[in-house]
């Protein structure tokens, strides 16, 4: 029979001697709870490795590949940023496989049937939720999509020279990569029980309500008259996180980490779209065509990297401390929250700054620096859908009135 480790999800081809019985994941180690054998199934495991496991191990269904150095060096960020932001570490987590569905063929009505959820006939009860490393794809199709619809409108605006279609390629420009990444957290949501309907109600009234609220603080804090452009740091951060917990009030059901990630997500697609557009038209108003054009480029590619991810991470956090309860200010002073926001804070603030890496030269060190603070923000990313899984797993066990296992 094959099982999944509720604490690196990694897949374990365990043997019916097992049935019942308390195991050590020979992945990470930690113990777990081999499940009974199902009534009215055969009490065995199908291709089990007829190799004898150790006393208190179970026999993997394959052997984990030797690390190399890039994997080691990864999973020296990953422990590093888990340990800096009070989450478990990253563990059982592969690239490939998240994404191993991408370049797979998909049917027009597979896309329908992942978008149609959160409705009361496609939200499945949490005990019929199989937990595990999501594997998003459609976010790849959209991302393909908004890059042809923006370089077909840019080549018919030098083509046939009609303003007209300068606002179509501003939108499609400034919205349809952050749209795309907030795609991969919608299907990363494996509850499937946050709507796309809501989602799109966060994005747009959460992205303007956002955006308003970093206005005010701007003009009641004046930070930005005191440090410059690294205030957009503390203030767009906490105005953002506002729209996201001002919008979601009533929303209990909703009380997941990774309902709080979406929401998160879903708000800061909407601040980026927003501010990028607003960037591009500036430039482009004052006829500075090709300087318009390089902002929208930057401003485009470089936004799976910025606020949506950042907001994505705060409101998971928030999420995690505030649970079923209402939200409270005292919940933002919690050292689960309070880790968190400050490292996206400085995160964002670094981004702002005109820091760059010298020996890469000032263009290059510039976007390196800028793609390693977007690695460490997705790394965040990565934890908290993985403390997500795991508060499923914790939710099923209590349901089944079966005893979780807690990690050594």
């Amino acid at each position: 029979m094959k099982i999944s480790c509720p604490h690196c999800q990694g897949n374990i081809e365990v043997g019916e001697e097992w049935f019942g019985l308390e195991a050590n994941c020979p992945h990470c180690g930690e113990t777990l709870l081999v499940p009974p054998a199902a009534p009215g199934h055969p009490s065995h495991s199908s291709g089990t490795n007829d190799e004898t496991a150790p006393a208190g191990f179970a026999v993997p269904a394959e052997e984990p590949p030797p690390d190399s150095s890039s994997r080691k060096a990864w999973k020296k960020v990953a422990d590093g940023v888990s340990q800096a932001s009070g989450l478990e570490k990253l563990e059982g987590f592969d690239v490939s496989a998240l994404f191993s569905k991408v370049f797979s063929k998909h049917s027009p009505e597979e896309i329908e049937e992942r978008l149609t959820v959160g409705t009361r006939e496609t939200t499945p009860r949490l005990q019929d939720i199989e937990v595990g490393w999501p594997t998003p794809w459609i976010f790849c199709r959209v991302f393909a999509m908004s890059l042809a619809g923006a370089i077909g409108l840019y080549w018919a605006i030098g083509q046939f020279q009609n303003p007209f279609l300068i606002p179509g390629w501003i939108f499609i420009g400034c919205f349809g990569i952050p749209f795309a990444t907030l795609l991969f957290f919608f299907e990363s949501n494996i509850l499937r029980n946050v709507s796309y309907y809501r989602v799109q109600t966060v994005l747009i009234l959460g992205g303007v309500l956002s955006l308003i609220f970093s206005l005010f603080l701007f003009d009641q804090s004046f930070l930005d008259e005191w440090i410059g452009a690294i205030a957009a740091g503390p203030i767009e951060e906490s105005g953002k996180l506002l729209a996201v917990v001002y919008f979601t009030r009533n929303w209990s059901k909703d009380h997941w980490t990774l309902n709080g990630l979406l929401f998160g997500a879903a708000v800061g697609t909407g601040f980026s779209a927003f501010e990028s557009a607003g960037y591009v038209f500036v430039v482009f108003a004052s006829g500075e065509e090709f300087d318009a054009e390089t902002m929208m480029v930057l401003r485009a590619f470089l936004s799976p990297f910025t606020h949506t991810v950042w907001t994505a991470a705060t409101a998971a956090a928030l999420w995690r401390v505030k649970g079923k309860s209402k939200f409270k200010i005292a919940m933002l002073v919690d050292p689960r929250f309070l880790r968190v926001f400050v490292i996206i804070v400085i995160l964002h603030s670094l981004w702002n700054s005109p820091l760059f890496i010298p020996p890469l030269g000032e263009m290059v060190g510039y976007f390196a620096l800028r793609l390693a603070f977007g690695i460490v923000g997705w790394i965040i990313v990565f934890l908290f859908i993985q403390a997500g899984l795991k508060e499923i797993q914790v939710a099923q066990a209590q349901l089944r009135n079966e005893p979780h296992v807690p990690p050594r």
